[in-house]
């Protein structure tokens, strides 16, 4: 039982000669390439990249071009789509973690 928590007692390359095999085996082996589900992933994250780049720009165009009649609204509608845009940046866990201490 005592060597199972002790450091490992061999010399590198002489008691144990480390290869390759292992990083062989998951990069080119037929039966389920790794290569292969990486293009996969590349393409699916580049495609949901490119369609929330196109929705984004569309809704902040939108958004530019509201014009409002309230007063309050239109003297501070720069400053509120600031914030708008500021709180879509930030992730809600950061905001709620501070917001439950104040609470408590």
């Amino acid at each position: 039982m005592a060597d199972l928590d002790g450091v490992p007692r061999y010399i590198l390359f002489i008691d144990f000669a480390p290869d390759f095999l292992a990083w062989y085996f998951i990069l080119f082996d037929p039966v389920g390439n790794l290569l292969s589900r990486f293009f996969n992933a590349f393409v699916i994250s580049a495609a949901s990249a490119i369609i929330t780049l196109i929705v984004a720009v569309f809704s902040f165009y939108g958004m530019t071009r509201i014009r409002s009649k309230h007063i309050f609204i239109a003297r501070f509608q720069p400053v509120i789509f600031l914030a708008v845009i500021a709180l879509r940046l930030v992730p809600p866990a950061l905001i709620a973690l501070p917001s439950y201490l104040l609470a408590t």
